[in-house]
């Protein structure tokens, strides 16, 4: 994700809580770094949605929340809400 960023601008990013190496704090904690811009434009996936790690995270950053599993509607939605708040902003 961090090596996409520093090429490009995104209106949304979906990103698992659990990656394979890292979690998400890993992610926008790079995202602090090299695209801040990003970080209130970030959802988290996940399937622990009570997992204390995750309410921090979503929590202090003020992120959105999708549970697994989740549907293309959902994912239309949450594509759709990212539209209109990068516009915005611009």
């Amino acid at each position: 994700a961090l090596a996409l960023v520093e090429h490009g601008d995104f209106d949304v990013v979906l990103c698992d809580y659990r990656l394979a190496a890292e979690t998400a704090d890993d992610v926008i904690a790079g995202f602090e770094r090299v695209a801040p811009q990003l970080i209130a434009r970030t959802v988290i996936a996940t399937g622990a949605t009570t997992d204390p790690g995750v309410l921090d995270l979503t929590g202090r950053y003020g992120l959105k929340l999708i549970a697994k599993p989740y549907g293309a509607d959902d994912l239309a939605a949450l594509i759709s809400d990212a539209g209109s708040i990068a516009a915005s902003v611009n």
